[in-house]
């Protein structure tokens, strides 16, 4: 079951500054399980919803919130109503082996440039012969 409520959050500024983020979650958790009669520690609050009151800082806290609650046979969780449902996408298997082959190719041919002798060698070999 989901239902959308707007949840009234303008009394938490009557409390103390260093307060109004833990009275904040506290009344959220309040209120979803008084909409929902479940047990309060069955309530469970989504991390976008924790993002939004901490985006302004603990001082400035929204005094309107609009959450979507949904309802499941283990409790309810809290969340935004633009958050998408989590569900889990399937990733396509690359075709990594062709890749790797290449740069295994390419390795050793930079590794016989490199073996060449660097130039402050070469001009002191060549001061030598000179000499």
């Amino acid at each position: 079951m989901e239902r959308l409520y707007v949840l009234d959050l303008y009394d938490i500024r009557k409390k103390p500054v260093t307060k109004r983020l833990r009275v904040a979650a506290k009344n959220i958790r309040i209120m979803a399980a008084k909409y929902v009669k479940t047990p309060l520690k069955n309530i469970k609050i989504s991390s976008s919803v924790n993002k939004l009151l901490f985006s302004q800082g603990s001082a400035k806290i929204p005094s309107k919130l609009k959450v979507k609650i949904i309802v499941d046979e283990k409790g309810a969780v809290v969340s935004l109503p633009e958050e998408p449902k989590a569900t889990p996408e399937k990733k396509e298997e690359k075709q990594v082996k062709p890749i790797l082959e290449e740069k295994k190719e390419e390795k050793p041919e930079e590794k016989e440039e490199k073996q060449e002798k660097p130039k402050f060698e070469q001009k002191i070999v060549e001061a030598a012969s000179k000499k």
